[in-house]
Order: C-alpha cells, then structure tokens, then sequence
C-alpha cells in the first residue's frame, strides 16, 4: 500500500516541516496515525506535509486575537461570514488542508 519510501519514514519517522511525495491513500493512512493528532496536514498535487503545530498558550491566544479581529472587521462591514477554527478541508483525492482558523 505505501510507497517504500514513506514506508520506511513512518517506520523511523515521518519528517514534517517539508512536502514528500504520497498518494492520497497514503496521505490519509498517515494522517490517521495517533502521533499525528495534534499535527496539521497538508495535501497537493501528489506531496503531503505534515507540520507539528504549536498548541500552546501563545500561539492560542494569536489565533483568538485573529480571529476575533475578522469577525469585528465583519460585524463592522457588515459582512456575513462563518468562522471555522481547526476545521479539516479536503478535497478527496486532490488536496487537504486544515488551518487554524478560517
């Protein structure tokens, strides 16, 4: 199912921070793995990448500030919208992504 390659990185460990080449089978067999829970995954074009993000305090706190400056500019223009936080996209077999907030 995996290619040797990847295999072999899952065996050690995958790298993260950088874009490998993977199916998009591959891509969610990784991204299903326990190790990755708290990482964000990333699909496109044939490469996967993995980045193991910050969850602590600081970079919670500059996501709220984010994201309630969005909806203020929102409240204020008049705009609707809907904010989604930690939400996974995924385009099947195409593309993944999963933002901190959008």
């Amino acid at each position: 199912m995996y290619h040797q390659e990847i295999l072999g990185q899952l065996q050690t460990q995958l790298l993260t921070d950088t874009w490998i080449t993977a199916t998009w089978d591959e891509y969610i067999e990784i991204i299903k793995q326990p190790e990755y829970d708290r990482a964000k995954s990333y699909y496109y074009n044939g490469l996967l990448r993995i980045e193991m993000a910050a969850v602590g305090p600081d970079h919670a706190d500059d996501n709220g500030v984010i994201v309630i400056s969005i909806n203020l500019l929102g409240i204020a223009k008049g705009i609707k919208m809907r904010l989604l936080v930690n939400f996974s996209y995924a385009k099947t077999g195409v593309r993944g992504a999963q933002p901190d907030a959008s």
